[in-house]
């Protein structure tokens, strides 16, 4: 077993890099992959969360290109009151007006959280009726949203 997992470990592929000519080196999902995605999932920092391999205390050549990263991304779809909020407070980036603005816009009568379109130009337009996720129940949001709010008092 610890062979294999030495052997996985000396194979793993280095993270992606895109030169974007508008955030300077990013880091993408896949190699090949170029800046001006819209993900739903904010892949392009799982190196971040929740793969933690990077964090705040990363050489400054990594960190910049986390925040290059941040910059540059794109959610819609969900995943991002969390998710991407999660990851913007692990390399000490998070904006928190931005984000409680953001947690004010997807708060539902029933003060639970949904997953609400932060952009046009994303999967959505502006005929989409952006609060139909709140009828389904409660999201994985609902329970993590503390999680993010933790990082930022630590």
């Amino acid at each position: 077993m610890i062979k294999q997992v030495k052997h996985i470990l000396t194979n793993m592929p280095a993270y992606p890099i895109y030169n974007s000519s508008r955030y300077g080196d990013i880091y993408v999902s896949v190699p090949g992959e170029k800046d001006q995605i819209i993900y739903n999932v904010p892949a392009n920092l799982t190196n971040v969360f929740p793969g933690e391999e990077y964090g705040i205390d990363v050489p400054s050549d990594v960190k910049q290109r986390l925040i290059n990263t941040l910059r540059a991304h794109q959610n819609e779809g969900g995943n991002d009151l969390v998710f991407l909020n999660l990851q913007a407070v692990r390399i000490g980036m998070l904006d928190l007006e931005k984000f409680k603005h953001q947690v004010r816009y997807a708060t539902l009568p029933n003060q639970t959280a949904t997953d609400a379109v932060m952009q046009i130009g994303g999967r959505y337009n502006d005929q989409t009726d952006y609060f139909y996720m709140g009828n389904m129940g409660i999201w994985f949001e609902d329970f993590a949203l503390p999680v993010v709010i933790n990082e930022c008092l630590m």
